[in-house]
């Protein structure tokens, strides 16, 4: 990337590497930038990504009984496997599934199922690109029993405050589960206890 004068107002930020071409103004850029627009979306539909993928490997191993995948490496096989594995529904149905299938609870998840539903509403409205919050989005998040940080028309902004809540919120989930797991292997499963 190129900038003549990163102070200017009115100067191009230009890229022309690998046969392709971006320019836009820096003010727009700078703007976009300091929003969260870029970097923390894609982040977040990063973290996203990963706990659906752990969802397969959770649904994989119960499926399969090969609790020996938590332990040693994972071969190619293993991995085309896994990445077949389905997860139906959204995240309300294959995280619920995923939680009873260890044995695990959703008030031990942080955010709890509606802060995981939260977290889903907006990782697609960023996916289909969604600049600003609707109607139809608020309407979907009531229908699904949770609320979102968001009012009719407002930017669909990713802070990095927001970011992090949410990574918290996955990052509790995959906790929950993982320990759930373990403890079935292990056979050391609260549930045993009760």
């Amino acid at each position: 990337l190129f900038l003549k004068d990163k102070n200017a107002s009115t100067d191009e930020l230009t890229h022309t590497e690998s046969g392709s071409s971006f320019r836009t103004f820096v003010p727009g850029h700078l703007d976009r930038i300091a929003k969260g627009n870029g970097l923390h979306k894609m982040a977040m539909l990063r973290y996203y990504s990963v706990v659906e993928s752990f969802a397969r490997f959770t649904s994989h191993i119960i499926t399969s009984g090969e609790y020996s995948l938590l332990r040693n490496g994972l071969t190619v096989a293993d991995i085309e496997l896994i990445e077949a594995t389905p997860i139906p529904g959204g995240i309300e149905a294959w995280a619920d599934t995923a939680l009873k299938n260890v044995m695990q609870k959703w008030d031990d998840v942080y955010g709890g199922k509606a802060g995981l539903v939260e977290v889903s509403l907006i990782r697609n409205a960023v996916t289909h690109g969604v600049h600003r919050m609707t109607k139809d989005i608020l309407d979907a998040a009531e229908k699904r029993n949770t609320r979102l940080p968001f009012a009719i028309g407002d930017d669909l902004v990713v802070s990095f405050e927001l970011l992090n809540e949410y990574r918290g919120r996955l990052r509790s989930f995959c906790r929950i589960v993982s320990d759930g797991l373990v403890h079935l292997e292990k056979g050391t499963h609260r549930s045993k206890f009760a």
